[in-house]
């Protein structure tokens, strides 16, 4: 079963299409008039039959059509009424409509003075909408809030409409698969082709309806990840101070995907890369950096990212190299003010909440202040690994150490995610929305999730650092006992 939720922003009235999965039949219930035909349209788009539409609706009078339509169509139900243009069934309280394994039951009304009905489909009970008003009927004023609906089945899709406001905001703009305004990069070659990455938004994931979540598909860069950005900043900016000259070598501490960055970039510019790599990261990051003709040093996991980055500052001496220091580089975070942030703020005119891993901390910080600028009551979430736990590209505050680009003071929650529970949403956001993304976005988007059902409504940004090829050789999840684990949450302020 899928049920989808239909918004139309003029009246702020709701509909909802419901569909059997085996037979592909569609219930269109308390349709807005005005939408009747983009309604349809989704249906022909989605190959769906239409079996009825269908208003729900208090009012007693009227005369019967159970007869006709049940000889009619084979569908069973309770005293219905025919007569609207826009519906071929009223259902009042106390009726239902069996289509396929589909039953509608209708339900009290919701309020006192509301016309709307209540109805329950499966185990599932939602408040249905007035009967969809015409010219003229004085119900066009009521612009209460629908109530929400925070507990859809796990199969439900949502439709990108938004309720009624209570203040007036600015609409949204964001195509779903465009970052906006694209902005120009003028490097030659696959270095041309690092940042612009896509925005899109996640349809089948938001708990609440009234919540859009869009991620940020990093994983779109060049060598798959958000590090293609700094990795190419950092190296032009050295190059530009001085620092960098043809025949140095470029030194660097890395987990992984900052390695394969700077492996390609130095590729592409005429550079050796030598990487201090923390033992322990999936194997398919190794086979990329040899490919890349990128020099390993591997550092003792006990030695943790402390540890390696001393001994990259060490080797940069020892080779007359140029260590980029991007834990402390503060370009790192004015690039993704420039370029991430910038980005972000072109696609979307109102971001309520930002959701971002925290690792070096130049991503939160850079977007994180870029978007609060534009967005000054937005609520921003840092996201990193449970005590004790591992998740490739996120670092534990207390278990590892506070990266000096960090700005704490940006965030309102910092959220801490199991390795088992982001290994889950990973697979899940495969199997809803098609995408293979990183562990690290597993985490991300499980605390989106949580904040989604925390917000009454509005626009969530989650950033996905990495796309997950690289990880399903080790198959992760295997590795880990799948079971509902909870987001370890904790309220610094």
């Amino acid at each position: 079963m899928q049920i989808t939720q239909l918004a139309d922003e003029a009246t702020g009235r709701y509909s909802y299409l419901i569909v059997d999965d085996k037979s592909r039949q569609a219930l269109l219930i308390d349709p807005v008039e005005a939408q009747i035909q983009r309604d349809l349209a989704l249906l022909r788009e989605r190959k769906l039959t239409l079996a009825y539409v269908v208003e729900t609706r208090k009012d007693p009078s009227g005369m019967s059509g159970a007869e006709l339509l049940r000889d009619a169509t084979g569908a069973r139900f309770a005293a219905s009424d025919l007569g609207t243009p826009s519906a071929d069934i009223i259902l009042r309280q106390g009726d239902y409509l069996e289509v396929g394994a589909l039953r509608v039951d209708v339900l009290e009304t919701p309020g006192e003075d509301g016309d709307g009905l209540s109805y329950r489909v499966g185990d599932q009970i939602f408040a249905g909408d007035a009967v969809a008003p015409s010219q003229g009927d004085d119900r066009l004023d009521d612009q209460a809030p629908h109530p929400a609906l925070w507990d859809l089945p796990a199969t439900a899709c949502l439709w990108p409409g938004r309720a009624p406001e209570s203040e007036p905001r600015r609409p949204i703009t964001a195509a779903d698969s465009s970052p906006g305004r694209r902005r120009s990069n003028a490097e030659p070659g696959v270095l041309g082709r690092i940042g612009n990455t896509p925005l899109i938004e996640l349809r089948h994931v938001s708990p609440n309806p009234r919540v859009r979540i869009f991620a940020k598909l990093e994983g779109c860069n060049p060598s798959g990840s958000i590090k293609d950005r700094i990795a190419l900043g950092l190296v032009r900016e050295a190059e530009r101070r001085g620092d960098l000259e043809p025949g140095m070598t470029i030194v660097e501490a890395s987990t992984g995907n900052t390695a394969i960055a700077l492996a390609m970039v130095a590729r592409q510019l005429g550079y050796s890369i030598k990487v201090m790599v923390p033992e322990g990261v999936p194997p398919s990051i190794w086979d990329t950096l040899e490919l890349l003709d990128a020099q390993i040093d591997w550092c003792k996991p006990c030695a943790g990212m402390r540890g390696a980055i001393e001994h990259a500052r060490r080797e940069a001496v020892r080779l007359g190299g140029y260590a980029l220091r991007q834990f402390s580089n503060p370009l790192n975070v004015d690039i993704h003010y420039e370029q991430t942030g910038a980005e972000l703020d072109d696609a979307l005119d109102h971001v309520d909440v930002f959701v971002s891993g925290i690792g070096t901390g130049g991503t939160i910080t850079g977007v994180g202040r870029r978007l609060r600028e534009t967005n000054p009551g937005m609520r921003i979430v840092g996201v990193e690994p449970a005590t004790g736990e591992r998740l490739q590209g996120l670092q534990c505050i207390e278990d590892a150490f506070a990266p000096p680009l960090f700005d704490i003071e940006l965030l309102n929650r910092r959220l801490r995610v199991t390795a088992a529970h982001s290994l889950e949403v990973m697979r899940m956001v495969g199997e809803r929305e098609g995408l293979v993304v990183g562990v690290s976005s597993g985490a991300t988007l499980s605390a989106a999730i949580r904040e989604a059902q925390r917000l009454d409504r509005g626009n969530i940004v989650v950033m996905f650092s990495d796309g997950g090829w690289k990880y399903l050789p080790t198959r992760p999840w295997e590795a880990v006992e799948r079971h509902d684990a909870e987001l370890d949450e904790v309220h610094w302020w």
